[in-house]
C-alpha cells in the first residue's frame, strides 16, 4: 500500500509540469471565410433496371471532368500544434457526362452536375509555424440537372445525392490572417435512381475526386 501511495506522490508533479507546459501553449479560436478553385473528376458507373428483372444494361466508369469553384467558410481552435475545426462550402461544377454514338452522329444521353454542397470537421498539425497539415472528414450533397435523352426530345428529373467526403490538404500562411491551401477530396455517393418509365430505372453510382486551391481570410476571436 505504502508503495503505490509514494508512486502515485511522485506522478503528481510529473502530471501538474505536463499540464502546465500543455496549458501555457498558445490557444486561441479563428474564423475564416474564402474561395476555392479547382478541378473535379466524376466517375460513374451507370445501369439500367427493370422491375421483376433485374440489371438488364451497364456501362462502367463513365466519366466527366471540369473546372469547380466556391466559397467556404467554417471556425477552427487551434491548441498550441495541434488544429481542430469545422467547415461548411458550396462548390460549383462545370462538369458533362455525355454518351455518344457514331450511329446517329451525336449524343444518346447527357447529365450535367450543377453544384455540391457540404459540411464536417477537420483535425490538423502545424508542422511549423505557419504550416498546417490536415485531414477532413464530412457529409456531402451533389445537385444534378436532369438527364436528357437529345435523340428523343426528352428529359427526366434526377434527385439529389449524399455522400461521405474524406480528404486532406497542407494550408500556409502566405500573409497576416491570409492563407493558402492545396486540398484533395474524395466523395462517395449514394446510388441515384433516375425514373424513366414505370418499372424501368437508371441506377447511377458515382464517385467524385476534386483537388482544388483555397484562399481564406483569418478572424481571430480569442487569442
Amino acid at each position: 500500500m505504502r508503495f503505490s501511495v509514494k508512486r502515485a506522490a511522485c506522478s503528481i508533479p510529473a502530471f501538474l509540469s505536463a499540464l502546465a507546459i500543455f496549458t501555457s501553449a498558445e490557444a486561441g479560436i479563428s474564423c475564416y471565410g474564402g474561395g476555392t478553385l479547382g478541378h473535379s473528376s466524376f466517375s460513374t458507373d451507370a445501369s439500367l433496371n427493370v422491375a421483376g428483372v433485374g440489371t438488364v444494361a451497364g456501362i462502367d466508369s463513365l466519366g466527366a471532368n471540369g473546372i469547380s469553384g466556391g466559397i467556404t467558410g467554417g471556425c477552427d481552435w487551434t491548441q498550441g500544434r495541434w488544429l481542430v475545426g469545422a467547415w461548411g462550402d458550396i462548390m460549383w461544377h462545370g462538369s458533362d457526362f455525355e454518351v455518344s454514338s457514331s450511329l446517329i452522329g451525336g449524343s444518346l444521353v447527357e447529365l450535367s452536375v450543377d453544384k455540391e454542397w457540404g459540411f464536417g470537421g477537420r483535425a490538423g498539425y502545424f508542422a511549423t509555424e505557419t504550416t498546417l497539415v490536415y485531414g477532413l472528414i464530412g457529409w456531402s450533397r451533389v445537385e444534378p440537372d436532369d438527364l436528357e435523352i437529345p435523340v428523343l426530345g426528352v428529359s427526366f428529373d434526377t434527385e439529389e445525392a449524399d455522400g461521405l467526403v474524406v480528404g486532406g490538404g497542407i494550408e500556409v500562411e502566405v500573409a497576416p490572417q491570409v492563407t493558402l491551401a492545396a486540398e484533395y477530396r474524395f466523395t462517395t455517393l449514394e446510388d441515384n435512381n433516375v425514373g424513366i418509365v414505370p418499372g424501368v430505372n437508371l441506377n447511377l453510382d458515382t464517385d467524385i475526386h476534386t483537388a482544388r486551391a483555397v484562399a481564406k481570410y483569418r478572424f481571430d476571436w480569442i487569442r
